[in-house]
């Protein structure tokens, strides 16, 4: 009989495989935080997505729509988060994306977390199933 890490022996003389954390693995349990709702019952919130932002090493953050009981993420400019703020009855969305573009004054990475590691943060206009790029959203000590 050969040696088995991860195996017992079972009462009928068998050797049987032990659980492994491996086997039980569940999907991780995912934050979420709702930011506001509308009359139409549209709620906007940021939840995280299960990944992590390289630059941070924590959780990644998506704005995401909850309509009819689905949800949608709202995206990226292509950086590693963003934020839903405010929702309005028409189901226009205003928040913030980060791009793939360095910025050292990073309102969202220096600002709320510290680090001069990070992108450009972008304040948007969600409307129709569409993202607006409204600009830069940068603090006064952008050079």
């Amino acid at each position: 009989m050969g040696l088995c890490r991860s195996c017992s022996m079972a009462s009928n003389g068998r050797t049987e495989p032990q659980p492994t954390w491996e086997r039980f693995r569940r999907p991780l349990t995912i934050a979420a935080k709702l930011k506001a709702f509308n009359e139409r019952g549209q709620v906007v919130l940021q939840s995280e997505n299960g990944a992590i932002d390289p630059l941070t090493g924590i959780n990644e953050i998506r704005a995401a729509l909850w309509t009819d009981g689905k949800i949608e993420n709202l995206g990226t400019f292509g950086g590693n988060n963003s934020l839903a703020n405010q929702i309005n009855s028409r189901g226009e969305i205003v928040g913030a994306a980060m791009n793939t573009v360095s910025d050292p004054f990073s309102i969202y990475y220096f600002l709320f977390l510290g680090s001069s590691n990070g992108t450009q943060t972008r304040a948007y206009l969600w409307e129709n199933g569409h993202k607006k790029d409204l600009g830069h959203w940068a603090p006064a000590m952008t050079p």
